[in-house]
């Protein structure tokens, strides 16, 4: 039997047990997808989260967690060199081909040190907000790893902030085996996300109240947790719109995906994305999806892109009136997401 080849993975955070499916929901199914492959032995080194140290198993794959607590300053160095000596410990029981970090953070700092110990190749996915201008990484990483970005706005973004090239845009992809059969259509406008500035949900909140001029009934839910939950509501009471807009607060990933199936459209009207895993998840449920003009939504047609509130409101009250049919014609599959990195990033 052919021994398989051995991949250490970096990552900030990863799900503690099986059941916890709120952690990175994207790297779980692109883990599992990759496990189900069965071409590579891998191991996955976990910095900070969980916030515990523990060697154990996920899916069958080794994971092993430092538990940084996101901690800064001396402690963090530490952890880091806790990385490094963990790292030649797992070469040491079977050696490791290449080591891919996700973000371009410490984990590819770090990644970048264990590959030049060790002679193998380094990747890193640009996985989100890390593109951005404000990443010190950017200073601080001289020798870049081979490089993956989400999308071509992701890859635009990062040349942009920081003059970096990508090597390879892979999309990434839902697994639709997880997908909740559809249900009724009770809610109007869904909004999903961290509610955080950079979502801008204060957006979602004044079209929704544009739309109410027209459509008095209208019923909105916002999905989500984050440090904006009391700004956000404050402006939902000041509007008088609590009988329209209900936030529902943080849900589990099977909790999200059953709103999308019970929503007639997205709106998701963001200032960034790399990607916009929201998007694929609404259209794979036959949601008509509304998106500003990020990640990959200037890539899928059937995305109805927006320049802003007033021409959204527009929009919305025009599909809701007449119940516009929703083409589904997407094809982001995990599957396809990992069968790219084999192809293209991992050494074979």
């Amino acid at each position: 039997m052919k021994t398989k080849k051995h991949i250490l993975f970096l990552t900030p955070g990863f799900p503690e047990n099986e059941a916890e499916t709120n952690c990175i929901p994207a790297l779980q199914d692109f883990f599992k997808q990759f496990q189900a492959t069965q071409l590579f032995e891998i191991s996955v080194i976990t910095f900070q989260y969980p916030y515990r140290k523990e060697n154990y198993l996920w899916h069958g794959i080794k994971v092993y967690s430092l538990g940084g607590k996101n901690r800064k300053g001396l402690m963090r160095y530490l952890n880091w060199l806790k990385v490094l000596k963990l790292a030649d410990e797992i070469n040491e029981h079977k050696p490791i081909i290449q080591v891919h970090s996700f973000w371009f953070n410490e984990c590819a700092y770090i990644g970048n040190k264990i590959a030049l110990k060790l002679d193998i190749p380094h990747s890193c996915t640009f996985m989100g907000q890390d593109a951005l201008k404000e990443n010190q990484y950017f200073k601080k990483i001289k020798k870049l790893p081979l490089i993956v970005t989400l999308s071509g706005f992701h890859a635009k973004t990062l040349m942009e902030n920081a003059g970096i090239e990508t090597n390879f845009i892979i999309p990434w992809g839902i697994n639709d085996i997880e997908l909740p059969a559809r249900s009724n259509r009770e809610i109007d406008i869904l909004g999903v996300g961290n509610l955080i500035p950079l979502k801008a949900f204060d957006r979602f909140i004044r079209v929704v109240k544009e739309v109410r001029t027209k459509l008095a009934d209208v019923k909105a839910e916002i999905v989500g947790n984050g440090p904006e939950i009391q700004n956000l509501q404050k402006l939902i009471d000041a509007y008088g719109m609590t009988q329209n807009i209900h936030m529902r607060g943080e849900l589990d990933r099977a909790g999200v995906l059953k709103k999308m199936g019970q929503s007639k459209c997205l709106l998701h009207l963001s200032e960034y994305e790399s990607f916009g895993m929201v998007l694929i998840e609404a259209l794979s449920l036959n949601v008509k999806v509304f998106s500003s003009n990020v990640g990959i939504a200037p890539e899928i047609q059937e995305i109805s892109i927006v320049e802003g509130e007033k021409e959204a409101s527009y929009r919305i009250v025009e599909f809701l009136l007449n119940k516009e049919s929703v083409l589904q014609k997407i094809n982001y599959s995990i599957k396809s997401t990992v069968d790219s990195y084999i192809e293209q990033v991992f050494v074979m």
